[in-house]
């Protein structure tokens, strides 16, 4: 592979020219065809029209990443401190990433959701209902990555409760402490991992 270093002159094929032209390598920023920008990738530029004719192999990888499916948002969310530690502890168990159990453990409880979506609508009114010491006085905050499936099941969840997502994910984490299904799911998707 050539590394082409900025003001390096070359020959390009000039599509606007229709011809073999001198051209200018440097950085600057590229148009996709779906209209967003790249900064700094290494192009060729037609010296007689200034019309990018070529992009160096050096930055391929820059549009190859732009092309990737964008990483899922994160969500924030606050919970207890016992609540925290009992979902660390669960995970840790099984062999998960303590700091990772409250997100670990949404994964498996949604994962599982989605599997089984008939139980949906008894799940979100068993959310409405469950009551627990560990909802109370959320203190720690905590990233979630869903995947596009499970947030729209967290979407769904929201349409059939009164709660905001945050106190969806608690009360589901409550859930989890009776439901056997759940840990068997978080055994599945710990297994992924390896």
């Amino acid at each position: 592979m050539k590394i082409r270093v900025p003001g390096e002159k070359t020959k390009v094929p000039c599509e606007k020219c229709q011809a073999l032209q001198p051209g200018t390598w440097n950085y600057a920023p590229y148009e996709l065809d779906d209209g967003r920008v790249i900064e700094q990738v290494m192009t060729a530029s037609c010296d007689i029209c200034s019309a990018p004719v070529s992009i160096a192999t050096q930055s391929a990888w820059k549009l190859q990443e732009a092309k990737l499916p964008k990483s899922p948002p994160r969500t924030s969310v606050l919970v207890s401190l016992p609540l925290f530690d009992f979902a660390a502890n669960t995970a840790s168990r099984l062999g998960g990433e303590p700091k990772r159990g409250p997100e670990l453990l949404t994964r498996a409880i949604f994962r599982k959701l989605s599997r089984e979506p008939k139980t949906i609508p008894t799940f979100a009114k068993k959310l409405e209902t469950i009551q627990s010491p560990l909802l109370e006085n959320p203190a720690r905050r905590m990233n979630i990555t869903l995947s596009p499936r499970l947030s729209d099941l967290l979407d769904r969840l929201k349409k059939e409760t009164t709660l905001n997502q945050s106190e969806i994910i608690r009360r589901a984490l409550v859930v989890t402490e009776s439901d056997p299904g759940v840990l068997e799911e978080l055994k599945s998707l710990l297994d992924l991992y390896d």
